[in-house]
């Protein structure tokens, strides 16, 4: 039931950030420092033949001014500037930004994120935001891997 009320809600946070009434949320440009930092999701071990496997997993380094998603080894890079944000309470905001033009590739973006201890949860939205699109769990780390097996540190 909380899923689904976060999902109606948002699009409404959204429409009141962009309205200049007194009541509308302020829009701060950049990432929230609660955000701020390096998030990984779970590790997947992944077999292949001869034996050998590697860790698959999906990282987000949020920084001041731009958010860089890399898949586990590193080849797939999205990164998203122009960000701006909206608080929707305590550590609750929804993030909008520009990806840098990559082929096929939308131009917008637009996530929910929600923290909790060291637990991040994105949920993602199309352009128009009517639409989920994607989530997913982060769980905060140091932003170091193994160079060997790529394998991230805590």
């Amino acid at each position: 039931m909380k899923k689904l009320w976060f999902i109606f809600l948002v699009p409404f946070i959204f429409l009141g950030t962009v309205s200049d009434t007194a009541n509308a949320a302020k829009v701060y440009h950049g990432t929230p420092k609660a955000l701020r930092g390096y998030y990984r999701t779970k590790i997947k071990k992944i077999h292949t033949i001869n034996h050998s496997y590697y860790w698959s997993f999906k990282t987000l380094h949020i920084k001041a001014k731009t958010i860089q998603f890399d898949y586990g080894t590193g080849t797939d890079t999205y990164i998203i500037h122009n960000l701006y944000h909206a608080n929707d309470g305590k550590n609750k905001f929804l993030v909008g930004g520009n990806y840098v033009p990559m082929g096929g590739e939308s131009p917008l973006y637009y996530a929910y994120f929600i923290k909790k201890n060291k637990k991040l949860k994105v949920v993602y939205y199309n352009d128009s935001l009517t639409k989920v699109t994607g989530h997913e769990t982060y769980y905060k780390f140091s932003g170091r891997a193994s160079k060997f097996k790529n394998y991230p540190y805590s």
